[in-house]
């Protein structure tokens, strides 16, 4: 392999996961994860400008979340500034900043999201990275936030650089980020939600990203493993249960229109298409949120369990708050 790991600069990997005709490998120096070889940056920029969706009503339902990051960040940035989100979505983080007294900012390449945020909240939002935008001059920011942003990006290592150039000195860069050192990720292995090498291109551990942060110029100040956006281990159990059945009832309803096209002589394939499709989109949209809304109370049940795991480190995202050294 010719790559060289950003951390280490080792040109010696080992492959740990195969996915969606893309592998993930782990440097044999450092332990660092990362999509080999990366997708085409072409090929990103038009997925996220084009393609890239997040569930409106999932999003939402992200405010607590939200809140409670923002509340934390508050502890060590007491005097409210300028806040930049980047990768800003929906907008709804930066509205409940705005709300709270800061003056914020946001960049998103997705499109209808950028959209839907300038047009919902008024917000200001930039549709470029960071050092192509006006936004990129030293000393600006207070806090830089990133919810589930920095493993997507090709190069980590360079963007935390350009965020440290613009962050002001003593200024913080909050970061979500799933953890592959979780009890989840170790179970579930590729079948966990947050590995999709097309999209993760990095896989972090409480470790790793400290290790990156430091070579960056930063200097940890908060860290935690928490619940965060994931499901939870006996949600994920329960929907791939509910997948296997889809799949064999998708499966065995294209066969049957098939079947029924090749008896009838018709040449078009349209009605297996759009009953695979609307199939897929009812597991994801109706009948998947009424399934969470059953399995909640268990969900409840296992907090207690699952607080001594979170402490470990082991819970399935990090949240991590460092300041510019």
């Amino acid at each position: 392999m010719s790559h060289t790991c950003i951390l280490c600069h080792s040109d010696k990997f080992k492959v740990v996961i195969q996915k969606n005709g893309y592998s993930m490998v782990k440097c044999a120096n450092c332990d660092l994860v990362f999509t080999y070889p990366k997708p085409a940056e072409k090929d990103l920029t038009e997925f996220y400008q084009k393609a890239y969706r997040i569930d409106l009503n999932g999003y939402f339902r992200k405010r607590p979340i939200f809140e409670d990051c923002i509340e934390c960040i508050e502890c060590y940035v007491p005097k409210k500034g300028s806040l930049l989100e980047i990768g800003c979505s929906y907008g709804l983080f930066l509205d409940i900043a705005r709300e709270r007294g800061w003056q914020v900012s946001g960049i998103e390449l997705s499109s209808s999201s950028r959209f839907y945020a300038e047009k919902t909240y008024g917000l200001t939002v930039y549709n470029n990275k960071l050092n192509e935008t006006p936004l990129f001059k030293e000393n600006t920011f207070d806090v830089v936030a990133l919810w589930h942003v920095l493993e997507h990006f090709p190069n980590p290592l360079m963007e935390l650089k350009n965020i440290n150039f613009c962050l002001k000195p003593g200024g913080i860069v909050a970061l979500a980020l799933p953890n592959f050192r979780s009890l989840q990720s170790r179970i579930l292995t590729r079948y966990w939600e947050w590995v999709d090498p097309f999209v993760h291109l990095y896989q972090f551990d409480i470790v790793s990203i400290k290790k990156l942060l430091n070579k960056a110029g930063f200097e940890v100040v908060c860290q935690k493993s928490q619940r965060g956006d994931s499901k939870g281990l006996f949600a994920h159990i329960v929907y791939y249960l509910f997948r296997l059945a889809f799949f064999i009832i998708k499966t065995s309803g294209v066969i049957f229109l098939k079947l029924r096209n090749n008896i009838a002589r018709i040449d078009e394939d349209k009605g297996a298409d759009k009953f695979r499709s609307n199939l897929d989109d009812y597991l994801e949209t109706v009948l998947w949120p009424m399934v969470l809304k059953t399995i909640r109370p268990v969900d409840f049940i296992s907090y207690m369990v699952r607080q001594p795991i979170y402490q470990r480190m082991l819970g399935p995202e990090l949240f991590v708050l460092a300041k510019k050294s």
